[in-house]
């Protein structure tokens, strides 16, 4: 499944807005519309531990494409 992930990196008073397209593995009988909320805090932690010190990571939205 892919997941659409937009997000902020901020640093003291500049930000840069970006976005993501995350593969997600589901089980194949899953039909809820809902995105994978627990994959993508996994996703988001390994995210935030490739910045610096000094930068914040924060999630603006996330959608199931």
């Amino acid at each position: 499944m892919k997941t659409y992930v937009s997000y902020v990196i901020q640093e003291g008073d500049q930000h840069i807005h970006s976005a993501d397209i995350v593969e997600t593995t589901t089980p194949p009988y899953t039909y809820s519309s809902d995105p994978p909320t627990l994959a993508i805090m996994k996703w988001m932690k390994e995210k935030q531990a490739t910045l610096n010190i000094n930068q914040k990571f924060i999630l603006v939205n996330i959608i199931k494409l």
